[in-house]
């Protein structure tokens, strides 16, 4: 299974145009085969406001990226001209990245820069508080914890506009550890802190194998560079997996 993370973070100006085009895009996105899930969450805190998360077959990543460049999948690309020239220039970062694990959710962790995701649903009363104690007291916790690089929390955007489509409901809750290592990584996921084991929440490793950022913006979605970043990420993959 691959994880791929796209974080972004227009400006205000466009913010509303943004979600119009990314609502709809992300629920296309979903009826591409490969997918098998298709999230979007909120930055609570510093950092790019908006987290697309997908997780993709490996074996159906490239018609997932948008196949051949001269036979696109038709639900990869709609609307794009619009986005390129009347978004994009006010989007601030882009980041690309795409993790691995070599056996789906329980599989080892494999590449360099892993992160831990925690996953949690609370009932819609005590996620506030529950939110508040991840961000005041799980998480300077954890980086106090010498395998850990980073921490980041993030609340889900229910959008009526993406539609399950035989996927679980998108968790309310999701959480970001970055590690120093895979050892670390491997290590904090079989036995979690208290801190975080107490919650319950599903935590599963994935590996860094290969990322895109910064990423120029007349870079993005230019052809022949998206063929090339596509290939190079699709060769990382594949010999992380190897």
């Amino acid at each position: 299974m691959v994880l791929f993370f796209v974080r972004c973070h227009p400006q205000p100006e466009v913010e509303v145009e943004f979600n119009d085009w990314h609502l709809p895009h992300m629920a296309r996105l979903a009826s591409v085969d490969g997918y098998d899930s298709v999230h979007r969450y909120r930055t609570l805190g510093d950092g790019p406001k908006y987290l697309g998360l997908y997780e993709v077959q490996d074996d159906k990543l490239h018609e997932a990226l948008g196949g051949d460049l001269d036979a696109r999948h038709p639900n990869t690309y709609i609307d794009g001209p619009k986005y390129d020239n009347e978004i994009l220039p006010h989007v601030d970062h882009f980041e690309y990245s795409f993790y691995l694990a070599r056996d789906g959710r329980e599989g080892d962790v494999v590449g360099d820069g892993p992160v831990a995701v925690f996953l949690a649903d609370p009932d819609e009363g005590e996620r506030p508080a529950f939110i508040e104690r991840l961000v005041s007291e799980v998480a300077p916790e954890l980086e106090r914890d010498p395998r850990v690089v980073s921490t980041s929390v993030r609340e889900a955007l229910h959008d009526p506009q993406v539609p399950p489509l035989g996927f679980s409901p998108t968790p309310s809750v999701l959480m970001l550890i970055q590690f120093a290592d895979v050892d670390g990584a491997r290590s904090f996921v079989a036995d979690p802190p208290a801190a975080l084991a107490e919650e319950g929440a599903e935590l599963t490793a994935y590996g860094l194998v290969a990322q895109l950022f910064p990423m120029p913006r007349e870079e993005l979605f230019r052809p022949e560079a998206g063929e090339k970043a596509k290939q190079e990420i699709l060769a990382a993959i594949a010999a992380a997996g190897a």
